[in-house]
């Protein structure tokens, strides 16, 4: 089944109850490293590896950290600047 279909059939119709209807198969891939990031899940697992691209591709590409992580890295460098 291609990866069109698949979304326009099965995966659309539960997601626009939601008001996700817009969501295409790459906020779907980007949103799904991101939780396994967060988690800690290590991208080399099947699962993670199942967008068919390399670690760093993953990684680099699809991955983006939670804000609530991104305001503690920023608070750390202040600390550290600050205390230098």
């Amino acid at each position: 089944m291609w990866r069109d279909k698949l979304l326009r059939r099965h995966m659309q119709p539960r997601l626009k109850p939601g008001g996700l209807g817009w969501a295409n198969f790459q906020v779907l891939r980007r949103t799904h490293a991101s939780l396994g990031h967060d988690a800690r899940i290590d991208p080399k697992l099947p699962p993670t590896s199942a967008a068919r691209h390399g670690i760093g591709v993953a990684i680099d590409v699809y991955t983006k950290a939670a804000l609530s992580r991104r305001a503690e890295a920023v608070e750390q460098l202040e600390k550290a600047v600050l205390t230098a």
